[in-house]
């Protein structure tokens, strides 16, 4: 989460900035909050038994619904969805990888 790094535009363009923080504090909130890592070393290990591996595993119930509805409704409303759930809620701090790089970048 802390070692992701920001372009130059994401930091100083304000019409580019809000959304982009808000996207990247959501991804930071998921990747601190997100599944336990042993969830997803059980998923790997089932898979790297497998005898003919999956190019693409899906891991938590939410993603592997969003992935089978992406099947099942126009590409425009997946776009929506996925984009209320990074874009939607007010950021309730800055993000970490923004405050770092401003202060890299100014």
């Amino acid at each position: 989460t802390y070692n992701r790094v920001l372009g130059e535009a994401a930091i100083k363009n304000d019409a580019y900035r809000k959304f982009a923080e808000r996207a990247i504090y959501k991804m930071e909130q998921c990747e601190i909050n997100g599944k336990d890592p042993s969830t997803v070393a059980k998923a790997v290990l089932r898979v790297a038994r497998k005898r003919r591996p999956p190019i693409r595993v899906t891991v938590g119930i939410e993603y592997k619904l969003l992935r089978f509805g992406k099947r099942l409704v126009p590409a425009a409303f997946v776009e929506r969805l996925v984009k209320r759930m990074f874009l939607s809620e007010k950021i309730k701090g800055e993000s970490l990888a923004f405050k770092k790089d401003r202060d890299r970048i100014t």
